[in-house]
């Protein structure tokens, strides 16, 4: 007893001593990742600066370029320059160095790359510092601006993985955390189960063998004869259990296996051995891991899980296989036990469910498919939920109804849209007739739409009864508006068509089949001047008509059918195959005059739908032939006449948007300017942005000119043309923007040697100039600096005209159609108007030409003009 006092003493120590091992090295753990963190940070901050002191290097060169070419007033030098790319240099060494030691193998890739921008930029900067000239500054613009983008991206990249990285660092301690919490716990625990329980423990066994002896003493004999028997029956038992088990396993219909607790096959279904060809092998006994060595350690840290008493299933997942097929599986592991506690191995189950999802995909595709069927024949349904006063109506029931789709119809007064009158009175009673004795039903009625408009509409209604007693109302609504129309219209149709049959201009003749005429009505008779007596069971069509016409029909007949039509078979061949065909022929009169005719031949039919005749309905066509003739020239004459109209139309339409646009850019840069003007302290600078006001106004004068001289041109179709250098429209544009230029700090370049000038009429050419160039800047992206390159060319003999910018783009998938729509913006720019790139597609299509554009969102345009 003495000997287990110390023992347990000596445990207890060794406990305590660990768990306070553990806290120490939780704290320190802690310390360290706080550390790494602080150091991360800093990384970060000094990646940060290094980003802002490549755009403020930049900025300097930039304003180093325009001091020299604008004689601007700027505070930024060539020492300043200097003592910026020493301070970038220095800073990025660092960054080179603390990669090192805290950046990983990506971080290390990206400065490996990003050196290669540093090292141009420091290079052309050092240069420059070496001998400050224009060439070395046009150089060291052009490096900046090649690499300055490139380095900044990368830099970015390199801030995330930072961050990457300390995200990782943080998740890792949590876990870290987490585990000596975990563990400590434990240890505790332990310690208090080691101490205390043992004490109980000795106690209780040595109560327990004390009885246990007892209970030896008193036993008898045959007691532990029938023990024995009982054991026995019970391990026979467990044997036929087993066998019973491991049959209905293999007997499975589906992929089944059992393993123990060293994953050891025990048992497996025929379904399992075909679905993982084990056909022919023996695997009782043997390893799963030897059968199927390519399991991964993901699998076998799962089974593990499991056989410690959890359960892993998944419904489905989707595998690509080697080949490329996609297989579905759905799968569930888990524990089988001996006794109630103590588990025994493994239960396997697998799916292979891919058929059941090419069957789901099918019902939902068909789904979708009875969706849109039901869209294409416009079939809404509705319910009324008559224990909550409610209505429920479709996508397509509230299309019909012409009402919002977040509309919410109400009870009360749903009813007012039924037309007023008998449609409503028949829902009325139909609806009643539902609810109080459950009689469906369907009807025709008309509604008037929430935006005023009558409609005719079939209603279809069912009650929905739950216990006997009406609960609500479902059915559906069918938008039959055209069916009714025409049907009304029909009906129209054949009480004209009746009076025409009892009119006598209208020529009626009925045939026989084999073509002998047996009616002729008085209008045939009148047009062809023969009495109804000579003619019935006498003549045939055939006779009537001109002859050179029925031998072509019949050569047209023939080949279409594929076999030999003549004679009377000329006339009814359409009908005979169920079609009704209107042609025009020409009837010979009894004095052998001609007269055009329009006739249509139709089968009659008996009630078994046998045919049993023939009817041949002609109308005298010879006035509207003349008048047809006369509508050809009337209509030849007035799409002359039209074609002048539009063609002035759209000059007017044209003037009037150049007048307004072309005159707001001009004043909106002398805001401008008037804007810098007032800033400006330097008489120097005011008296500079004073010139720049008279070139302003100079061009504001000079378009005003233009405009009153367009005014006095004649009226005429033609548009005045002249030969236009495209460098004099580009430097006047640029003159006319200088105040967009230099508030938005844009850096403009062209080139037009491959095209350098164009016929063109010149008020149209500066306007295009103008409008796109005022987009390409209106539209730039706050987060970079605005880039425009303007080019010409010639494509298939045609020149085009290219203004690229890096601006804000445009989705054109979603705006493309709308994007040369009048008073169209796309963006939330206050300025935007949405009318100078109609304008320009306006002015660009009179003159013969087209334009489009190219586009990606946050990458920029590309505005294409083909004269």
């Amino acid at each position: 007893m003495n000997w287990s006092k110390k023992k347990y003493k000596k445990i207890y120590y060794l406990f305590l001593f660990t768990i306070l091992i553990s806290l120490v090295l939780k704290e320190i753990v802690v310390q360290y990742n706080i550390n790494q963190q602080k150091t991360d940070a800093e990384l970060i901050n000094l990646t940060g600066r290094q980003r802002m002191l490549s755009q403020r290097l930049s900025k300097i060169v930039l304003f180093l370029k325009l001091k020299d070419i604008q004689k601007l007033p700027v505070n930024y030098n060539i020492d300043t320059l200097k003592s910026l790319t020493l301070e970038w240099n220095s800073t990025y060494k660092d960054l080179i160095d603390n990669s090192k030691f805290y950046g990983n193998d990506k971080i290390k890739a990206l400065y490996k790359k990003n050196s290669i921008y540093h090292h141009n930029i420091i290079n052309g900067c050092n240069t420059y510092l070496a001998n400050s000239t224009q060439e070395n500054l046009t150089k060291l613009m052009d490096i900046v601006s090649e690499n300055e983008l490139k380095f900044l991206f990368s830099m970015e990249k390199i801030v995330f993985n930072y961050q990457k990285n300390a995200e990782e660092k943080v998740e890792r301690l949590r876990k870290i955390e987490y585990f000596l919490f975990f563990f400590t716990l434990l240890l505790f625990i332990g310690e208090l189960t080691i101490i205390v329980y043992p004490t109980i423990s000795d106690i209780l066994i040595k109560n327990d063998t004390l009885k246990q002896l007892n209970d030896d003493l008193i036993a008898s004999e045959s007691e532990i004869k029938k023990s024995n028997e009982f054991l026995s029956k019970l391990k026979e038992e467990l044997e036929i259990k087993e066998r019973l088990n491991r049959n209905f396993v293999q007997q499975a219909p589906l992929a089944l296996a059992m393993f123990d607790e060293n994953l050891n096959y025990l048992a497996a279904s025929d379904k399992w051995i075909e679905d993982y060809n084990l056909v022919g092998k023996e695997i009782i006994g043997v390893n799963h891991y030897d059968l199927f060595p390519e399991i991964g350690d993901d699998w076998k840290k799962i089974h593990q899980e499991c056989l410690a008493g959890a359960i892993n299933s998944c419904d489905e997942a989707e595998f690509i296989r080697d080949n490329g097929d996609r297989q579905w599986i759905s799968w569930d592991v888990r524990p089988w036990y001996k006794t109630t506690n103590e588990i025994g191995g493994l239960l396997m189950f697998t799916e292979d469910i891919t058929l059941l999802k090419i069957k789901d995909a099918e019902k939902n595709r068909i789904e979708e498919i009875l969706n849109k069927a039901s869209e294409v024949a416009r079939i809404g349904t509705w319910e009324v939920d008559l224990v909550n006063d409610k209505i429920y109506w479709s996508k397509v029931t509230k299309e019909i109804h012409e009402v919002d789709e977040d509309y919410e119809p109400i009870l009360e007064s749903a009813i007012n849209f039924f037309h007023e009158g008998e449609s409503r009175d028949k829902i009325q009673y139909v609806f009643k007739e539902a609810i109080e004795n459950g009689i469906p039903y369907d009807v025709e009625v008309q509604l008037k739409t929430h935006k005023g408009n009558l409609i005719w509409a079939r209603a279809i209604g069912q009650a929905k009864l739950m216990g006997g007693k009406c609960v609500g109302v479902y059915g559906v609504f069918q938008d039959i508006n055209k069916i009714k129309t025409i049907e009304i219209a029909l009906k129209q149709v054949n009480s004209e068509l009746k009076a025409i049959f009892d009119a006598s201009p209208i020529s009626i003749i009925g045939t026989s089949l084999d073509g002998k005429i047996t009616h002729f009505n008085k209008g045939a008779e009148k047009m062809l001047q023969y009495s109804a007596h000579e003619v019935i069971n006498k003549l045939t069509p055939v006779t009537i008509h001109e002859k050179s016409e029925i031998l072509n029909r019949q050569k047209e007949l023939s080949a279409f059918y594929q076999k030999e039509i003549s004679g009377f078979d000329v006339f009814v061949e359409a009908a005979k195959n169920n079609h009704t065909e209107l042609r025009r022929w020409t009837y010979i009169k009894k004095d052998g005059t001609a007269l055009p005719v329009e006739l249509v031949v139709t089968a009659i039919k008996d009630e078994n739908n046998h045919i049993t005749g023939f009817l041949g309905l002609a109308t005298d066509i010879s006035e509207r032939l003349i008048n047809e003739q006369r509508i050809l020239e009337a209509n030849e004459n007035l799409k002359v006449l039209t074609d002048k109209l539009t063609i002035q139309n759209k000059q007017l339409a044209s003037f009037a948007h150049i007048t307004s646009h072309n005159l707001r850019s001009p004043v909106g840069n002398l805001n401008a300017l008037l804007s810098f003007y007032k800033m400006e302290e330097s008489a120097e600078e005011k008296e500079l942005l004073m010139d720049k006001f008279e070139i302003v106004i100079n061009h504001l004068t000079s378009t005003l000119n233009t405009l009153v001289d367009t005014l006095k041109i004649k009226e005429s179709t033609d548009t005045e043309i002249e030969k236009l250098s495209f460098v004099q429209i580009y430097d006047k544009t640029i003159e006319i923007l200088v105040g967009q230029i230099m508030q938005s700090e844009a850096v403009i370049n062209c080139d037009f040697s491959k095209a350098p000038d164009i016929l063109y009429n010149k008020t149209y050419l500066e306007s295009i100039f103008i409008n796109l160039l005022t987009n390409a800047i209106k539209y730039r992206d706050d987060k970079r600096k605005p880039e425009i390159f303007v080019e010409t060319a010639y494509v298939n003999n045609r020149v085009v005209l290219k203004v690229i910018d890096n601006g804000l783009g445009i989705d054109l998938e979603k705006h493309g159609d709308k994007l040369f729509g009048l008073n169209k913006t796309f963006h939330r720019n206050s300025d935007a108007k949405g009318v100078g790139l109609y304008l320009t597609k306006i002015q660009i299509e009179a003159m013969g030409g087209k334009i489009y554009a190219q586009s990606q969102v946050n990458k920029g345009t590309t505005f294409v003009v083909e004269f």
